[in-house]
């Protein structure tokens, strides 16, 4: 399920009544990274069959450098 939600970008908080949650970073991805999570979305927004969601190499990469990019580059 996706959902629209805005955030502060100093605060990393919702804006407005939507459920409350954060954002810890802002911080933009290189492009190739962000191309590869960029498919990544569109592929589970668009697919219902979980064997299409198996990840290659290069999905396994992009996915470990943002889980170590994003903490190292907070709000």
């Amino acid at each position: 399920m996706q959902d629209k939600v805005e955030f502060d970008r100093s605060t990393g908080e919702t804006l407005g009544n939507e459920s409350p949650c954060a954002i810890d970073s802002i911080a933009p991805l290189p492009l190739e990274i962000r191309n590869i999570m960029l498919g990544l979305d569109h592929k589970m927004r668009l697919q219902r069959d979980p064997e299409k969601f198996k990840p290659n190499k290069e999905k396994v990469q992009a996915i470990s450098f943002v889980k170590a990019y994003y903490p190292s580059n907070p709000l």
